[in-house]
């Protein structure tokens, strides 16, 4: 793997071989034990995770301020130059695909912004391979810090990787930081799954541990995993208060960074995918500290390291920090003379060219929204204004009995007013494109059934379908009745459904469509979106409850996909 060169500032930041550090150690031994004792030392660890392109300050709908913007780099630089203490800055991957800077550059301009950001190391996310893997060594080759993944493998040969490094090794204030990256296992079926096909993505824990030991032998005084592996369904896309959180089954369960934190062996599980925002440190039961940052560089986790000279465990604490626009700290001290312009400012030019060039395209506006159109009613994620809209369309356009859409591949929600091509560039970033496929009602049943989740359907569906649902009180599916205009759909029936072409080549929604014949009609879902709004202005919402949540159904459970 080849490095563009770094600048002296930057070379001094760069991750140190194990070979080095032996070597260190025993030449500089005799001086280091000679040097006055000091009580501890002391590294700061900044983390962001899921950026998805989104370099800019903006309006979000959480807000309890409407208007009040959040995020960015500037605002991420203004943070760096006010830390006093040594510090890494780390990612949990996710960084390019979804905002106009990114999807359009193919990831060029948001690692030239984490370049001049000064991050340390990335991990790889599932994102990442949405414009192939040729795509991400381009993207590595221009990256001035490592990608990091212990678990991604050739499967001719299981060979790893040679653009993603398994760890790598920092010493700031005298704290040797181990991090071992990790990819999720499900990254086969979370891009398009051409693209992987001829990669293995293996056990986090099982890919981990080699590595945490080899860290901690060349004298890591703290272990971190770094990974883009998800905390688990229950906590997807949400802001999290880590007082109250307390854990489902089924995210105890799942295979993800909770995993990680109980079995790896590690001190810090810094992580992304989930796109949930924890409000500080939270452990599991018999597991490492886990820090969540939310998405699209709205947070910053902000993680201080103490180690005790005497020896001991590292102790570690930390918080969520939001990136305000108009609540940023001043930097430290004076800058010394020569320093030249602050990270802040070196940002704010940086985030200023690079949107330069996307801009114009960007701003054009292609109609307008008589009304928000939202991804999600919250509670309780079953159904969508936003989806609904779409999925009409796309049925109406494919010529077929109805459309289904994965929930989590809207990105963005629509805004009142005039909708510009960078709106409909938020709402849809990824590159698929229309998919029609004949499925039995029975097989619809059962893919609808299985996409209830943690208390959300994980799918959208068009007018004509209606779904409804009984949960546990955990939000486990208990039950499930499907319709089709009205009336109990026909078993038997075959219908046409329209799609995106990731749904219908496997993605992780849908596995069970991947060996099934399917037609490309090779016609852009992005091209399709901006016809629509073109179409139909002034938009208006559809009506919600297509997906309901009952008290009981007494329905049989459906039958697996054939």
């Amino acid at each position: 793997m080849r490095f563009a060169a770094p600048s002296p500032a930057r070379a001094a930041r760069r991750p140190l071989t194990l070979a080095a550090l032996l070597l260190s150690a025993l030449l500089l031994g005799p001086l280091a034990r000679s040097a006055p004792a000091r009580a501890e030392r002391r590294v700061v660890i900044f983390h962001t995770s899921d950026i998805h392109g989104y370099s800019k300050p903006r309006a979000v709908p959480w807000s309890e301020a409407p208007g009040r913007l959040i995020g960015g780099f500037e605002a991420l630089g203004a943070h760096l130059d006010a830390e006093e203490a040594p510090y890494l800055l780390l990612d949990s991957g996710d960084f390019f695909q979804g905002a106009p800077e990114g999807t359009l550059s193919r990831g060029r301009a948001i690692v030239e912004l984490m370049n001049a950001s000064g991050y340390d190391a990335v991990a790889v996310g599932n994102h990442e391979y949405d414009f192939g893997e040729d795509n991400l060594k381009a993207l590595a080759r221009l990256a001035r810090f490592p990608l990091l993944a212990a678990n991604i493998q050739r499967a001719a040969d299981g060979a790893p990787a040679e653009y993603a490094r398994p760890w790598a090794l920092f010493e700031r204030g005298g704290v040797r930081v181990g991090v071992v990256g990790l990819a999720t296992r499900f990254t086969s079926t979370a891009t398009l799954p051409a693209h992987v096909a001829h990669l293995r993505f293996v056990d986090e824990v099982a890919a981990a541990r080699p590595h945490v030991a080899a860290l901690r032998a060349a004298g890591a005084d703290v272990v971190v995993a770094l990974t883009h592996c998800g905390v688990g369904p229950g906590v997807s896309r949400r802001r999290v208060d880590v007082s109250t959180y307390t854990p489902s089954e089924e995210d105890l369960h799942y295979p993800g960074d909770i995993e990680v934190a109980r079995a790896a062996g590690v001190d810090l599980v810094l992580g992304g995918h989930a796109h949930a925002a924890f409000s500080a440190l939270w452990a599991p039961p018999g597991g490492a500290l886990i820090a969540q940052s939310g998405e699209q560089l709205e947070h910053v986790s902000r993680v201080v390291v103490r180690v005790p000279d005497g020896g001991g465990a590292p102790q570690v604490e930390g918080r969520l920090v939001p990136l305000w626009a108009d609540a940023l700290p001043a930097p430290r001290g004076e800058r010394a003379p020569g320093a030249g312009e602050s990270l802040r400012a070196r940002l704010r030019s940086e985030v200023a060219r690079l949107s330069s060039q996307v801009d114009a395209q960007m701003s054009a506006v292609v109609g307008e929204a008589a009304e928000p159109l939202p991804r999600f009613v919250d509670p309780p994620h079953l159904d969508g204004p936003l989806p609904n809209l779409f999925c009409d369309a796309m049925a109406r356009v494919a010529g077929a009995d109805l459309a289904l859409h994965n929930t989590f591949g809207f990105r963005s929600d629509l805004p009142r007013g005039p909708l510009t091509v960078g709106h409909l560039y938020q709402v849809m970033p990824f590159d698929n494109q229309l998919a029609v496929m004949s499925l039995t009602g029975a097989q619809l049943k059962r893919l609808l059934a299985d996409n209830i989740e943690g208390g959300a359907s994980r799918l959208q569906v068009s007018r004509h379908l209606s779904l409804d649902v009984a949960l546990s009180p955990t939000g486990a599916l208990a039950g499930a009745a499907l319709r089709f205009e009205g009336a109990p759909i026909d078993e038997a029936r075959v219908f046409r459904v329209a799609m995106n072409s990731y749904m219908a080549g496997g993605g992780s929604c849908c596995q069970a469509l991947a060996a099934l014949p399917s037609t490309d009609t090779s016609i852009p879902l992005r091209v399709l979106f901006m016809d629509e709004v073109r179409a139909q202005s002034p938009l208006r919402a559809p009506a919600t409850g297509r997906i309901r949540r009952v008290e009981r159904l007494e329905e049989p459970a459906p039958a697996p996909i054939r």
